[in-house]
C-alpha cells in the first residue's frame, strides 16, 4: 500500500512539472477519510481516481441514478458536474457528536 502511494505521488509530481506556470494543478482523485472518537490516523482511507468514478457512474441503471441527500434529489448529470467543478482541496466535513465520528472528502 505505501509502495502503490509513493508510486502515485511520484507520477502526480512529474504531472505537475509539465504545467505551464501559474497553472492550477488538476485534480485527480476523490480522498475520502473516516475518523472515529479522538482519532489522529483514519479508521478508513480511500482514495479513488476522479474518472474512475465517472466511468463507474455509467453502470447505474437510469431507474437509481438519482440520488437523495436531506430528501434533495441530485441526478446523475448534476453529480458528474459537481465532480467536474469541484476544487481542489477539502469538499465536505462531516461530523455525528452522538457516535464521535468525523468524515472528511477532499479533491486531490
Amino acid at each position: 500500500m505505501e509502495e502503490a502511494e509513493r508510486l502515485l505521488s511520484a507520477l502526480e509530481s512529474s504531472k505537475e512539472e509539465d504545467l505551464p506556470e501559474g497553472e492550477p494543478r488538476p485534480k485527480t482523485r476523490l480522498h475520502i477519510q473516516v475518523f472515529e472518537g479522538d482519532m489522529e490516523e483514519p479508521k478508513v482511507n480511500v482514495r479513488l481516481p476522479f474518472k474512475l468514478i465517472k466511468w463507474g457512474l455509467r453502470f447505474i441503471p437510469k431507474e437509481h441514478s438519482d440520488l437523495s441527500i436531506n430528501e434533495k434529489q441530485i441526478s446523475y448529470d448534476q453529480l458528474v458536474e459537481i465532480l467536474d467543478s469541484a476544487e481542489i482541496g477539502e469538499l465536505v466535513e462531516l461530523f455525528d457528536n452522538e457516535k464521535k465520528t468525523r468524515v472528511i472528502i477532499r479533491a486531490t
